[in-house]
């Protein structure tokens, strides 16, 4: 949309999945291109792939709490989620989330505003049915 490309400009688009599904569905030619997170690319960028525009790291996989949970259960959880790279069992399980993660930090808002404004951008050029 930045460069002046809506959704109604393109033959066609749909949601595949998952990242893989996408890389897989641009190498077999089904779409011309397509978004991935740039670990996917990393994967599979030996079979063809090549980057046309990478977006700035954003915060992902935040967790988050509904506001009727107690203040002390979410300060405890918070407390040991970030803990959890101070201990092997910890370690295990931050792998078993995902491979590559080596810790949980914690986060201010202003840490999503690059999540906000690609967020904006989508909602402004998608059309109404589509949100």
């Amino acid at each position: 949309m930045q460069q002046g490309v809506c959704l109604e400009d393109l033959k066609d688009y749909t949601f595949v999945g998952n990242h893989q599904n996408v890389a897989y569905a641009v190498l077999a030619g089904r779409f011309d291109a397509g978004a991935v997170k740039y670990e996917v690319y990393q994967e599979m960028q030996d079979e063809g792939l090549r980057i046309l525009h990478r977006i700035p790291d954003v915060v992902d996989h935040p967790f988050v709490a509904t506001p009727r949970l107690e203040e002390r259960l979410v300060d405890r959880t918070r407390e040991v989620l970030q803990d959890m790279h101070n201990n092997e069992n910890g370690r295990k399980i931050l792998k078993r989330l995902r491979p590559d993660l080596v810790k949980i930090a914690p986060v201010q808002d202003a840490d999503f505003a690059t999540m906000r404004m690609y967020t904006q951008h989508t909602h402004a050029c998608l059309p109404e049915e589509r949100l």
